[in-house]
């Protein structure tokens, strides 16, 4: 009786907790945050821009 108690608490381990610790499923936003829209590739580049002027500059100089 004993081994089929721990067959069976070793096999839920494997089925939920270990499948929950590899892949840890995210929890969902609160009701209160609001979504932003995906940036366009066009405003996608000038943020990338305007980080790598800063990141230069502040190599260079202090900003």
């Amino acid at each position: 009786m004993k081994v089929k108690v721990v067959c069976r608490k070793v096999y839920d381990y494997i089925r939920y907790d270990l499948k929950e610790i590899a892949f840890p499923s995210s929890l969902p936003d609160p009701p209160h945050i609001k979504k932003r829209r995906k940036l366009t590739w066009h405003e996608r580049w000038l943020v990338l821009k305007e980080a790598s002027r800063l990141y230069g500059a502040s190599w260079v100089r202090d900003i």
